[in-house]
């Protein structure tokens, strides 16, 4: 076995392969990002908690914890975000709770120094309200459009030519033409072909 890092490393990895996933529709990235989250409660969970060395590591008194978000995210932070981002790109419960996991031990540090914990506030903030849009047809480019127009913080896409079970969004969702659903914690909405249509569904409620 090479050399497993640190939670920052993967955590961010997987957060990262996410996001090139969602910006090019290939599985392999989110293939690979599964792979890695995986890792993480085998290598880094102890106790119930997160820590910042893997636990193959003998020669340390003490296995830190990285919980304070200084100018880039904590390991804690950036777990968060994979577990949920990957949770909710695979319809996955057991991610989904491992990231309730996180947020909860962290509560300590929110109530005492709440500046310290902003990406991780950020994150579970934007999740409150996830959502998910499987836009699944031969020609996505117009919807993904207006998908990408803002920022969606808390809301993740995967999109198909045609259902595919290695892109878990798109499965059992057939139909002619191409279509995009916009779900709220994998229950969704009637799905819309018209890009006004969908700018309409991703509005604020």
């Amino acid at each position: 076995m090479g050399p497993l890092g640190v939670l920052e490393d993967h955590a961010g990895f997987a957060v990262g392969l996410c996001a090139l996933h969602q910006a090019t529709g290939e599985a392999e990235w989110l293939t690979w990002a599964r792979e890695l989250v995986a890792l993480i409660p085998e290598h880094f969970e102890a106790d119930g908690r997160l820590h910042a060395t893997a636990g193959v590591v003998q020669d340390l008194p003490v296995r830190p914890q990285d919980l304070s978000d200084n100018p880039h995210p904590s390991g804690s932070s950036l777990a968060l975000e994979a577990f949920l981002t990957v949770g909710h790109l695979t319809n996955d419960p057991e991610l989904l709770e491992r990231a309730e996991v996180v947020a909860t031990g962290s509560m300590e540090l929110v109530r005492r120094a709440p500046l310290g914990v902003g990406s991780l506030l950020a994150t579970s903030t934007a999740f409150l309200a996830p959502r998910e849009v499987a836009i699944v047809g031969p020609d996505p480019e117009p919807l993904l459009a207006v998908f990408r127009e803002g920022y969606r913080r808390g809301t993740v896409v995967g999109f198909a030519p045609s259902p595919s079970p290695e892109i878990p969004l798109t499965e059992g969702r057939p139909g002619d033409g191409t279509r995009a659903y916009v779900c709220r914690g994998f229950v969704c909405d009637a799905p819309v072909a018209a890009p006004d249509a969908l700018r309409g569904a991703l509005e604020p409620e």
